[in-house]
């Protein structure tokens, strides 16, 4: 749901600052009709997705139900598209303009009553959603009490919908809401005259900064957190964080009844940084599997990655609204074409976004790897599936790398310690190891590229080089973006 988030904001951005929609409207629709169609374009998600919800239970039980589950997946990744899809279009019946015919331009307060018609759509296809996942969690609580694991009580709907809106939309929201709230102000201030253009060019992103830089300990309270217990845990945990040198404000416990498997770091500056861990992830992953998700969040701290991802995100988006500037300008000027070009740019933004985001976390699993490789800790007690083998088995080729290098190149075990904790974090969180993500890209395509680590010097991973060469562009762009609007005043 995190491009839903992204793409609506965006939308938001153009239909006021680009397309310049945000006081007139050039169509002019009956207030009942853009309602009605907002209210269908709902509908239509909606309305099909309960069938398919309905027709997949009907079907668990039956041979067929592992492929009804995996349909079931593929549409959950379409529905955040053909939400964003519907919102478009009631932006462009002048649906944001009708709210502010009502309510006047309240900072932030329109476009929040824009967005909520979609966002209670989010929330229908969860509580929809619900009965599935319950099923699923049902089916193995005898395996995992036979294995000795930890037992949970199961999400009610509510429950259910409010955990999910906590973890996938807060995140992005609290953030991307506080941004828009202070380029209005900004705007706000521009427009009555009390601040100058050319000052509003600098002191925006400089807020959006300010905003990321002190979200970490609200969105602390967005999740249910606590600090971590003292003890072996915490002690093994702030370890890997003084092996890498990396300070954190504090290590929080991210309590989920056991029903989330997850990991995130948050904050660009130590004493604003913290690291989260949920308590299904630590009560049924084994020690190298924890050391080995904690390395990879370390690996997005080392890297810079939330501050280069914001950078490149926003040279990406200035390059291609200019390209589409550009391209208006050789063109006629009617709505539609303006309509063309900025709804190419957002794909290119999608897409060009999309593959750094894989990027960065394949850089983040190779810091793991790398961290695993040289100090990787002794596990006595191997995976084993219901055949009584290893599902992770090393082939021989895997242990070619002699163990004395273990300093200098990635080594068998430690990248099999990362491949594992993929694997876990995958099965435990009941998604396919071949289910695509937009930002992270499917399990299945990190673990192969981990195992063409194996062997290499610990110096030498392609994707390194890779972001070098993106971080270098980026920052050539923003350079010139710097001396274009400095020339231009």
């Amino acid at each position: 749901m995190q491009l839903l988030l992204l793409g609506m904001i965006a939308a938001v951005f153009v239909h006021d600052d680009v397309l310049d929609l945000g006081r007139t409207h050039p169509l002019t629709f009956h207030p009942a009709l853009t309602i009605s169609v907002m209210l269908l374009t709902k509908a239509a998600v909606l309305g099909p997705f309960a069938w398919f919800v309905r027709r997949t239970q009907q079907n668990l039980a039956k041979p067929k139900g592992r492929r009804a589950l995996r349909k079931l997946e593929r549409l959950l990744g379409v529905v955040p598209v053909l939400l964003l899809l519907g919102f478009l279009i009631d932006l462009a019946l002048g649906w944001l303009v009708l709210l502010r015919d009502v309510l006047g331009n309240v900072i932030l307060a329109d476009e929040l009553l824009s967005m909520l018609p979609t966002l209670l759509a989010v929330l229908g296809v969860w509580a929809l959603h619900h009965p599935i996942d319950r099923r699923v969690r049902e089916a193995t609580i005898i395996r995992r009490a036979d294995q000795g694991m930890p037992l949970y009580p199961l999400w009610t709907r509510g429950q259910y919908v409010l955990t999910q809106a906590r973890h996938q939309l807060g995140i992005i929201l609290a953030p991307l809401l506080a941004i828009l709230a202070w380029s209005e102000s900004v705007q706000w201030f521009v427009e009555s005259g009390r601040l100058a253009l050319n000052l509003a060019l600098w002191i925006t992103p400089l807020g959006a900064g300010l905003v990321f830089l002190f979200t970490p300990p609200l969105l602390r309270h967005v999740f249910d957190t606590v600090p971590l217990p003292a003890g072996t845990v915490r002690d093994t945990l702030a370890h890997i964080c003084q092996q890498h040198r990396v300070g954190v404000r504090d290590l929080l416990l991210w309590r989920t009844g056991g029903h989330v498997i997850n990991a995130a770091v948050m904050g660009l500056v130590a004493p604003l940084r913290y690291v989260l861990m949920t308590d299904g992830l630590l009560d049924q992953l084994r020690r190298p599997h924890v050391e080995a998700v904690m390395a990879h969040e370390l690996g997005h701290v080392k890297h810079k990655h939330l501050v280069w991802l914001v950078l490149i995100a926003g040279a990406w988006m200035a390059v291609l609204f200019s390209l589409a500037e550009a391209f208006f300008i050789h063109v006629n000027d009617a709505l539609w074409v303006q309509g063309v070009g900025v709804t190419a740019a957002l794909i290119g933004w999608v897409l060009g976004f999309g593959w750094v985001s894989r990027r960065i976390e394949r850089q983040a699993d190779t810091f793991a790897a790398k961290h695993m490789s040289t100090f990787a800790p002794q596990d006595t007690n191997p995976p084993e599936d219901e055949a009584g083998t290893n599902p992770f088995a090393l082939t021989p080729s895997d242990t070619d790398a002699p163990e004395e290098a273990a300093s200098t190149v990635f080594t068998g075990r430690g990248v099999l310690h990362v491949v594992e904790a993929l694997q876990c974090v995958a099965d435990l969180n009941h998604i396919s190891a071949h289910r695509p993500s937009w930002r992270h890209g499917s399990i299945a395509r990190r673990q192969k590229y981990l195992h063409s680590l194996i062997g290499r010097p610990l110096d030498a991973a392609d994707v390194d080089r890779t972001m070098r060469h993106i971080r270098w562009v980026t920052a050539a762009v923003l350079i010139g973006l710097i001396v274009w609007v400095a020339l231009g005043d």
